[in-house]
């Protein structure tokens, strides 16, 4: 018997898709955000203020080089912009706690599914 993988499914006019397809804005009521440290840098993820310059980032991403239409509030509106010029990392596996946060930046869908979308830079 063979299986045959289905990412979506119209019923009764009305089309559904795999919920491990879908993109979520939120994470257990975080949003998809870049965070901006003094120190430590640029780094997207859904994030959760904890307080005093403190937000931990889940599935968090730095940021080394980044392409948008101007500067980083821009980034969190629309996107990457040039794809080629941007370099992120691998998503970490556990949470990272940023404690020099001076800026979180909620993404909107577009700019939150380029993100998450853009290949990690490679170490080889």
């Amino acid at each position: 018997m063979s299986t045959k993988t289905c990412k979506k499914v119209d019923i009764n006019g009305q089309t559904y898709i795999r919920e491990d397809l879908t993109f979520h804005l939120e994470k257990e009521g975080n949003p998809y955000a870049i965070v901006r440290g003094y120190r430590s840098g640029v780094i997207c993820g859904y994030a959760r203020h904890i307080g005093r310059g403190c937000v931990e980032v889940h599935e968090a991403r730095q940021m080394f080089r980044w392409n948008s239409t101007f500067v980083l509030i821009d980034m969190a509106v629309t996107g990457i912009n040039k794809k080629e010029k941007c370099r992120f990392s691998q998503k970490s596996k556990l949470p990272i706690t940023v404690t020099d946060a001076c800026a979180i930046l909620p993404c909107t869908q577009q700019a939150a599914k380029s993100l998450m979308e853009h290949e990690a830079e490679s170490h080889d």
